[in-house]
């Protein structure tokens, strides 16, 4: 059985809390992708959930904006994999990473030192529990790759990040 990752929040003394929402998704194919808003708007459920966000007016929207980014699996690592901790959800850490570069050269290089350089082995090495990395194929910051690492508790969190230093 495929162990699924629950909604999470910014830490509060982050400095995007309350700020920003990031929704993961994992899709298995562009193709499910594209699909998802015709399979939304056929699901009385998620109609009847979301109707007072679905049907807001302009002048009482959710959001101001919302940014989104398509992201692609690395070679090493093509599909995402949940941590099976044992502490209470609340107390997990999930902790998304971005490396944005200055040029396509040099965002190849950094997504080759991943795959083939070692960093992916490095950080399975030091257990940081790697969910997914990815490079963005579209959105704002580019280029740019992404991954996610995950911890039982923020000590452990500290703990693994020290040691690494």
């Amino acid at each position: 059985m495929k162990r699924h990752l629950k909604s999470c929040k910014p830490i509060e003394e982050d400095t995007v809390s309350g700020n920003i929402i990031i929704v993961w998704i994992p899709f298995s194919s562009l193709e499910q992708f594209e699909g998802l808003s015709r399979i939304l708007d056929q699901d009385t459920e998620y109609l009847t959930a979301g109707k007072d966000y679905l049907e807001a007016s302009f002048d009482n929207a959710a959001y101001e904006r919302i940014s989104s980014t398509l992201l692609k699996a690395f070679r090493n690592m093509s599909q995402y994999e949940a941590p099976g901790f044992d502490t209470p959800p609340a107390e997990r850490i999930y902790e998304l990473r971005s490396y944005e570069s200055a040029t396509e050269r040099i965002f190849e290089k950094k997504v080759e030192m991943f795959n083939e350089g070692g960093e992916m082995a490095l950080f399975k090495k030091l257990e940081f529990n790697a969910v997914f990395y990815a490079e963005a194929i579209s959105g704002s910051s580019m280029p740019n790759l992404m991954y996610m690492t995950a911890f039982s508790d923020m000590a452990s969190r500290e703990e693994h990040w020290a040691a690494s230093g």
